[in-house]
């Protein structure tokens, strides 16, 4: 008998789901970036938790805040399961990447304090959109 994960059931019975790439038991790429309190949070420092990781445009006003609503209600689903859960979000916006940038976000759209909004120099976001298979790019000098 052959068995299916989870995300692999999810995306054959609904082709619009992406069930992620496999990791083969390889431990997630790390990274360091800086959140919007302006401290310093690594991917490893979350371990034992489960990580929600998400990309996120710090300008954004269309699918980045319903992205927030999206992992509020998620989070809030899981009930008593909710604190073995990390939600960390990745700006993807090569221009505004500041700490004021991501905290002005974070307030307009209530993301919550105790979830990491993460941003830095468009080097280090550059090598975790590469790592994670994430694409940024800025047209006609907006984004």
């Amino acid at each position: 008998m052959e068995t299916t994960s989870p995300s692999t059931y999810s995306a054959l019975i609904n082709q619009d789901v992406d069930p992620g790439a496999p990791l083969h038991g390889r431990p997630a790429p790390d990274f360091s970036l800086v959140n919007q309190a302006g401290k310093t949070v690594s991917l490893h420092s979350m371990r034992g938790k489960t990580v929600v990781l998400a990309f996120m445009n710090s300008e954004g006003q269309t699918v980045s805040p319903l992205m927030a609503i999206v992992l509020r209600n998620f989070v809030y689903d899981l009930g008593s399961y909710q604190h073995d859960v990390q939600v960390i979000a990745v700006n993807t916006n090569p221009v505004a990447r500041s700490v004021s940038a991501i905290n002005h976000w974070s307030g307009n759209h209530k993301w919550p304090t105790d979830w990491p909004f993460l941003t830095g120099s468009t080097t280090a976001l550059m090598h975790v959109w590469d790592d994670y298979a994430v694409s940024s790019q800025v047209i006609h000098g907006s984004f």
